[in-house]
């Protein structure tokens, strides 16, 4: 099947996770790219077809190879200097790429390759600091929705010029009350329903479970008897 006159078979049979390493590297030469970027992004390919897959001419297959879980760090790195924003992109979101490869790639000339470092979730702090900097706005909006943007930068955030990314400020789980709060003041009518709504649950939440520690508490508590 690997061998398959038609394209579509053979890119089924390097897709397949149960496909041998030795397949996959006779198929790591097929004439249809769309074949070999299958291979690229199959984790029983070995290192050595990964490192050649990784010069591919096809930017597709080179994204494949950003794409494989079993792509080491210093394959990724090299592809962060490739040619195309499309490739450096999937590098900068890719959970293996080292973080000093994330600073650099938070430095990008093309904001698409920039906003795949602020959506990776090992990018550390300080480099979401910098990107909350960025000029394009899809960035900011994914600092702003970080898990792990500091509560500093959500305060800066929380100022930023763009309606869009005081809303995702709001929609961050770990943004503190108090900029909730200044946000249900916001002059745009959608950040403020946004932010009150939130408070709000989290009111809700609070009084829920301080009514459920009470009855812990009563429940504790041996029952009362009188004697008569």
């Amino acid at each position: 099947m690997s061998k398959h006159k038609d394209a579509d078979v053979r890119q089924a049979v390097a897709h397949n996770s149960h496909t041998l390493p030795a397949t996959l590297t006779d198929m790591a030469d097929d004439e249809n790219f769309g074949v070999r970027r299958a291979v690229a992004c199959n984790s029983n390919i070995s290192l050595d077809v990964l490192v050649r897959l990784a010069k591919d001419e096809y930017y597709g297959v080179r994204c494949g190879v950003a794409l494989n879980r079993s792509t080491p760090p210093e394959v990724l790195v090299a592809l962060a200097h490739d040619e195309s924003s499309g490739v450096r992109h999937v590098v900068a979101e890719a959970f293996g790429t080292p973080l000093d490869t994330l600073a650099e790639l938070a430095h990008d000339e093309e904001a698409f390759v920039r906003e795949g470092v602020a959506l990776n979730p090992y990018t550390p702090p300080e480099v979401l600091a910098w990107l909350a900097l960025d000029d394009n706005v899809f960035v900011r909006c994914r600092v702003a929705g970080h898990g792990d943007t500091s509560p500093d930068t959500l305060i800066k955030l929380a100022r930023d010029k763009s309606t869009v990314v005081r809303c995702e400020v709001v929609y961050n789980r770990h943004t503190p009350q108090q900029i909730l709060s200044e946000l249900a003041s916001d002059a745009n009518e959608k950040v403020s329903k946004v932010a009150t709504a939130y408070l709000n649950e989290i009111a809700r939440l609070n009084q829920g479970a301080d009514e459920t520690a009470v009855s812990a508490t009563e429940l504790a508590q041996p029952p009362t008897v009188e004697i008569g």
